[in-house]
């Protein structure tokens, strides 16, 4: 599942420490682009979106390389912040 912290203790998703850890070792662009690229694999593309977004290598590149993932509507799994989840579609966590 998707989603930053949820509970009374702020407690961090598994996708946030998975983000944490891509922003500390700083991944080759075209390790994340590969990320982007997945078909098969909806979370970690998920990751590489909202990482893509917030490293934002060149600026003009950021919105090309998300634009194919808005005609992605597969289902992913949120948590919000009081603990319950919800689907979001990838289209929707990428805009």
């Amino acid at each position: 599942y998707i989603g930053f912290t949820y509970g009374g203790t702020r407690k961090p998703t598994p996708f946030m420490c998975v983000m944490q850890k891509l922003l500390q070792i700083q991944p080759d662009p075209t390790v994340v682009k590969l990320y982007l690229d997945q078909k098969e694999y909806k979370y970690l593309r998920a990751v590489g979106a909202l990482y893509w977004r917030i490293v934002g290598f060149p600026a003009k590149d950021v919105y090309g390389f998300l634009e194919p993932l808005y005609a992605d509507y597969r289902k992913l799994r949120y948590r919000d912040i009081d603990g319950s989840f919800r689907i979001v579609r990838m289209d929707e966590w990428v805009d």
